[in-house]
């Protein structure tokens, strides 16, 4: 459509070399420091050989490696404006380059924690290059607009909304269903709301891709597939024909 470009693409995955990325127009990839598991600390970045070597040659193939560092919930209420920014200068010595963005991956204690620790970001650092985190709450009941909005207060550049916020997506994955959802988001990402992390969709009218979807995620929920559910999270109350939304 008329999204505002240039719009880079990021490879997010395995088992494509630099070279066939670059012939499918990819601008960077995602290399997940540490193997994508949790980092206990910033110096064991300069001991990873494999994730130095993935965006050493990333780089000599003309694509932007974009770093993924994973933390525990526990390490994320930690660290402060002082680690951040020994993360940024020790990434920046290992790659002889400044990395384009960095992207932080928090995971939560337990499957029941419902809002992850956020580290600070100081202001010094997000004047150099983007820091962005990871959003990976269920959309639906509006939890998504607040949710970014907490990094934003946290300092962040920006966020990554992760597979994990399309419902079902992992059980049943039906690609145009997750195309639509995301085209949803997006029409609403453009408006001069996306500059303040608030976004919502509305779904009063006859045709309207958030309202079908939010009909697709009802029947899953009511068919039993993701197990017990909170009422709160099911689409029983809305009364879209008389113009009722609910945002992302």
């Amino acid at each position: 459509g008329n999204f505002p470009g240039p719009l880079p693409v990021v490879y997010c995955g395995g088992g494509a070399t630099p070279d066939e990325l670059l012939d499918c127009g990819v601008a960077g990839v995602l290399v997940s420091a540490n193997g994508g598991q949790e980092l206990l600390s910033v110096d064991q970045l300069s001991e990873d050989s494999q994730f130095l070597s993935a965006c050493t040659n990333a780089l000599q193939a003309g694509i932007q490696p974009v770093p993924e560092i994973v933390i525990a919930d526990a390490t994320a209420k930690s660290w402060g404006d002082d680690d951040m920014l020994k993360l940024f200068e020790t990434l920046q010595t290992c790659l002889g380059n400044q990395p384009a963005a960095i992207l932080i991956t928090i995971n939560p204690e337990s499957d029941e924690q419902q809002e992850v620790s956020l580290p600070s970001v100081p202001k010094s650092l997000t004047k150099q290059l983007p820091i962005l985190g990871s959003v990976r709450v269920t959309a639906g009941e509006n939890r998504m607009g607040p949710e970014t909005a907490r990094f934003k207060k946290a300092g962040f550049t920006g966020t990554i909304m992760r597979s994990d916020c399309v419902p079902g997506f992992r059980l049943n994955p039906d690609l145009d269903l997750v195309g639509q959802f995301w085209s949803a988001c997006i029409a609403d990402l453009k408006s001069t709301k996306s500059k303040s992390f608030e976004f919502r969709t509305r779904n009063y009218l006859e045709s309207n891709t958030a309202l079908e979807w939010a009909k697709y995620q009802k029947n899953v929920l009511d068919s039993g597939a993701l197990g017990e559910q909170n009422m709160s999270v099911g689409m029983t109350d809305l009364d879209a024909d008389n113009g009722d939304f609910k945002g992302f």
